[in-house]
């Protein structure tokens, strides 16, 4: 989830050694983002805010999504040396234990985000989880996640979770699942600025509430002329946006209720999200594959915000393998949709920031030799063969992030 250039080079480099949300709001009045919140200064003050974390979603977790799979789940957290460990039950319970229980559950290679799931251990299921403790005391690390404003670790456990245990039963379709690619091409600077303005105008419909069909039937036309003009990207990640879109809309409705008091309703986290939507910086999720994250993740709010029964787009969803949130909001709004209205044309300051972000990639990519990015691909590639889908999701996330 938590996509860094010098993260990419890094894990890309690891595998080929294998081979060889501060605003207020009425109602409820709450401050978000890291600096309206006590940060921990290391693992051991940490462990408690997180299992308390844990804590509050489990008792709501059965309303956030319909007969929702992730709940009840506990968490078996380790530091990237593996020299400390922790049990965080899904009461809000947590205890040290001995880093040699480690052996019980899926092995750790000790990477930043890493997470590995386990089932029937000892009887209970779960998530192994990896803190990062330079990140844990860095909050450039995970002050783009507003709606939680501390250290990232649960929102592994939500996203991470919601696709493991809650996303298999659904229907897919199998098209999607046969082209999908988790690309990102970020070569392809007009596609990335497509889709960088769909992103822009699906958060300025929170931005500006009194205008939020102006804009979401903006970013349609813009989501139409991008299906249109960018075909074989767009087939490729079908995929997920579906499978990241309603993960990324889960995190930020489990993040903003676990972490902020006052938040318990769709109303309260529509007011929320309009009040820190101004700190959400979209370019952090450049990216083709990444980018079906945030454009999800809005258009389930926005889908939240205008239905009278949220459950229902929700089942609509899981029962057919070729919706994802934004086409549902397309659905809803077709006949009035103009294909003329699409916005292509960036605003200066979010142009030059797509336009330097693009840049720091291709140098990135510049310092792997061709030999390494060809290895690369054909790792991908293999594993694309040997790997269900659900697996080959969890292995791309794991080397690439996001």
């Amino acid at each position: 989830m938590f996509m860094k250039i010098s993260k990419n080079v890094f894990v890309l480099s690891l595998v080929l050694g294998f081979i060889s949300c501060s605003k207020s709001v009425k109602e409820p009045n709450v401050c978000f983002g890291v600096e309206c919140k006590k940060q921990s200064k290391n693992i051991e003050e940490f462990i408690p805010v997180y299992a308390e974390q844990v804590k509050k979603y489990n008792i709501i977790a059965a309303k956030l999504w319909p007969n929702n799979s992730m709940i009840n789940k506990i968490s078996i957290v380790t530091n990237m040396d593996k020299t400390k460990a922790w049990k965080v039950g899904f009461d809000g319970t947590f205890k040290t234990i001995d880093i040699k229980e480690l052996k019980k559950y899926p092995d750790v290679i000790g990477y930043d985000t890493e997470f590995h799931p386990f089932e029937n251990v000892d009887g209970e299921s779960g998530i192994v989880l990896v803190i990062n403790e330079k990140a844990l005391i860095d909050i450039n690390h995970f002050k783009k996640y507003p709606y939680l404003g501390t250290y990232d670790l649960f929102i592994t456990y939500a996203h991470e979770g919601f696709h493991i245990f809650e996303q298999p039963s659904w229907a897919i379709d199998q098209n999607a699942i046969n082209n999908q690619d988790r690309i990102n091409n970020f070569e392809n600077i007009n596609a990335r600025k497509v889709r960088m303005s769909i992103a822009n105008q699906l958060l300025n419909a929170f931005k500006f509430p009194n205008e939020r069909d102006k804009y979401i039937l903006k970013a349609l036309a813009t989501y139409d002329y991008y299906a249109n003009n960018f075909k074989e990207e767009y087939r490729k990640i079908d995929y997920f946006e579906k499978i990241e879109g309603t993960a990324c809309y889960f995190e930020i409705v489990s993040c903003l209720q676990v972490s902020y008091d006052g938040i318990n309703s769709k109303d309260d986290v529509n007011k929320a999200y309009q009040a820190l939507s101004h700190k959400i910086n979209i370019t952090d999720y450049i990216g083709a594959g990444s980018e079906t994250y945030i454009i999800g993740g809005i258009s389930g709010l926005l889908l939240d915000w205008i239905s009278e029964d949220p459950d229902q787009w929700k089942k609509a969803i899981m029962k057919n393998g070729n919706l994802s949130p934004i086409k549902i909001l397309r659905e809803k709004y077709k006949t009035r949709i103009k294909p003329k209205d699409f916005v292509i044309k960036l605003d200066t300051d979010l142009d030059e920031k797509v336009n330097g972000i693009l840049k720091e990639h291709a140098k990135a990519k510049a310092k792997l030799s061709p030999k390494s990015l060809e290895t690369i691909e054909k790792i991908k590639k293999e594993m694309k063969e040997k790997l269900s889908p659900k697996e080959y999701r969890e292995f791309l996330e794991n080397i690439e992030g996001n």
